[in-house]
């Protein structure tokens, strides 16, 4: 009842107002009772009213889809604000790594270690195209290790055998030696060029301390020496082989006998 007296109502208002003069439902008014009028207006207005409540539900679901496509919006800004700080991140995390790994390769070059056991130090060595060493221990580049044995300031020594010492090569202010576990001063250079075979004080550029085998000697004079004490000396001239006694300086003379 309340619905049809404000429906009443707006038309009375719609009658009084100008915009409606002309309007279909008032067209020839005096042949149609005011019932008829008002069922006219009743029907356009109820159809202007769902078209308004139409359009309001629709003005409502597009509000709600601008809602939804500002969440959107708003999320896909979320998540290129987020994208922006991974990819930082990731920057971040590469220049790291490749860092990291230019610490490695280093680290490779300066040392590597086969799964044998064997072990190389410095680049590879410029015929191979890998740093696998092949030998127990190789080494690209010069060595240089300093320490002392007894008073003897030590810079270089190679054990060929920790254990026996089958090979040791030692340089030292005084020379280069070269012993072995069977024959201690195998071989030595003193620094001024003299040689020792089975010593290390050599007082001659060559000393031996042991028997000498050759297929020939080609030498100049000869000394012979007793119990660390020089004797003879043997020499020749174009006349003849002659020996020395050097204690009493007498000379003697071989006397040669042709055989042939």
């Amino acid at each position: 009842m309340k619905k049809r007296t404000k429906l009443q109502a707006a038309i009375l208002v719609a009658l009084a107002s100008s915009s409606y003069a002309n309007d279909s439902c008032l067209t020839d008014v005096e042949d149609k009772d005011q019932l008829e009028v008002f069922q006219c207006f009743e029907v356009k207005l109820n159809t202007q009213q769902k078209q308004i409540d139409s359009q309001q539900y629709r003005i409502a679901e597009l509000e709600t889809e601008n809602q939804r496509l500002d969440s959107q919006q708003y999320r896909i800004a979320a998540q290129e604000r987020e994208n922006l700080r991974l990819d930082s991140h990731q920057q971040n995390r590469i220049a790291a790594l490749e860092k990291e790994n230019q610490r490695l390769r280093q680290k490779t070059d300066a040392i590597n270690v086969s799964s044998n056991g064997n072990v190389a130090i410095g680049k590879p060595l410029p015929y191979r195209v890998h740093n696998t060493p092949v030998e127990k221990f190789e080494v690209n580049g010069g060595i240089l290790i300093f320490g002392d044995v007894g008073n003897w300031p030590t810079f270089m020594t190679i054990n060929g055998n920790p254990k026996t010492g089958a090979m040791k090569f030692t340089t030292r202010w005084d020379g280069f030696h070269f012993d072995t576990g069977d024959a201690p001063n195998a071989f030595y250079i003193h620094q001024d060029g003299r040689v020792g075979i089975g010593t290390a004080t050599p007082t001659e550029k060559l000393q031996v301390n042991g028997n000498v085998k050759a297929n020939a000697f080609r030498t100049g004079d000869i000394f012979f020496e007793k119990d660390g004490e020089t004797l003879w000396q043997m020499f020749e001239d174009e006349h003849g082989l002659y020996v020395k006694h050097l204690k009493t300086g007498e000379t003697y003379r071989f006397v040669l006998e042709k055989v042939q």
